[in-house]
């Protein structure tokens, strides 16, 4: 008479995992990517002053999210058809 089958031993739930916190700045190349252009012509903008504000945190060189709505808005009213 064959052995009846024990069922396997349940797996406990890993612990719930906190969401990551939410992104307050990003790179240069981030926000490159971001609007669609290369940092190379990110760097042509900044020599004119076309750029956003720029923070730097360490060796990091770092784009606030606000600083990049600010810069999306005075690039809207800049624009002429």
């Amino acid at each position: 008479m064959p052995k009846p089958k024990r069922a396997a031993p349940r797996q406990e739930d890993p612990a719930p995992q906190m969401p990551p916190p939410p992104k307050l700045a990003m790179s240069i190349q981030e926000f490159c990517q971001a609007h669609g252009f290369s940092t190379a012509l990110f760097f042509k903008l900044r020599k004119k002053g076309q750029t956003p504000r720029l923070m730097k945190l360490g060796k990091r060189t770092l784009i606030s999210l606000e600083a990049a709505a600010a810069w999306r808005e005075r690039q809207e009213n800049a624009s002429t058809y």
